[in-house]
C-alpha cells in the first residue's frame, strides 16, 4: 500500500512536472552550455532525458496533487534542495539528483566541506521522503590530470557521499558507489565552466 502510494505520486510528477530552468541550467549533454538559449535548453532537455527538471511550476502541481502530508513533506525538501543549488531530474520512477562537486568537496579532494553538511542533510531528508529505495552514488570529474587520477577521485568522492548517506540512517544493502572518472562529461571541457559542471556527484534513486 505504501509504495502503491509512492508510486502514485511518481506518477503525478511525471504527467504535470512542468521544466523550469530558473536561474541555473539543466545538466543535459550539449556543447557550449554556456551559450544556451532557454529555448533551446527546454527542447535538449526534452529530448535528451525524456524527463523533467523539477522546477517551481512542479512544486506547484505536487503541493495541488492532494497527496497528503506525505507530499508536502516532499515539496518542502524539494524546495530546499532548489534553493542549495540543486537539481532534482526526473526519468519515470528514476529520481537523480545531480550535486555540483564543488559544492561539497575541497578541492581535488573527497574531503567534503564542513559548510556543505547542511546540502547533504537536505538530499538524506529528500530521499527518505520516497521510501525504500535503490541508491547508487555516482563520482564523475573533469579532464584535468590522468584517467587513473580521475578515476580514483570519482570513487572517493562517491564513497564519501555514501559513507555520509549511510551514517543519516539510509540502510547499507541500499547503496552503492561507483566512480566514472571523466566519462560521461555533460559539457565540453575547453574551459572552467565546462570543467565545472562536469565535476558532479549524481545520486540516482529508484524502488526497490
Amino acid at each position: 500500500m505504501k509504495n502503491q502510494l509512492y508510486k502514485s505520486l511518481f506518477a503525478s510528477v511525471v504527467i504535470t512536472s512542468t521544466v523550469v530552468l530558473g536561474g541555473c541550467h539543466p545538466f543535459v549533454k550539449y556543447p557550449y552550455p554556456e551559450v544556451m538559449s532557454k529555448q533551446v535548453a527546454v527542447s535538449t532537455v526534452g529530448g535528451l532525458t525524456a524527463g523533467a527538471i523539477v522546477g517551481s511550476a512542479g512544486i506547484g502541481t505536487l503541493a495541488g496533487a492532494g497527496v497528503g502530508i506525505y507530499g508536502h513533506s516532499t515539496v518542502h525538501w524539494l524546495k530546499q534542495l532548489q534553493s542549495d543549488g540543486v537539481q532534482v531530474i526526473q526519468t519515470g520512477y528514476i529520481v537523480t539528483i545531480v550535486i555540483p562537486s564543488d559544492k561539497i568537496f575541497i578541492f581535488n579532494t573527497d574531503s567534503i566541506l564542513p559548510r556543505s553538511y547542511p546540502i547533504l542533510a537536505d538530499v538524506t531528508h529528500f530521499i527518505q521522503n520516497y521510501g525504500p529505495v535503490n541508491i547508487t552514488v555516482n563520482g564523475y570529474t573533469d579532464n584535468v590530470g590522468s584517467t587513473t587520477a580521475s578515476l580514483n577521485l570519482s570513487i572517493g568522492q562517491a564513497k564519501s557521499v555514501l559513507a555520509y548517506l549511510w551514517s543519516e540512517g539510509i540502510p547499507s544493502s541500499n547503496l552503492r558507489a561507483v566512480g566514472h572518472g571523466q566519462e560521461n562529461p555533460i559539457a565540453d571541457n575547453i574551459d572552467s565552466i565546462g570543467s565545472t559542471w562536469n565535476r558532479r556527484i549524481e545520486i540516482i534513486f529508484a524502488y526497490n
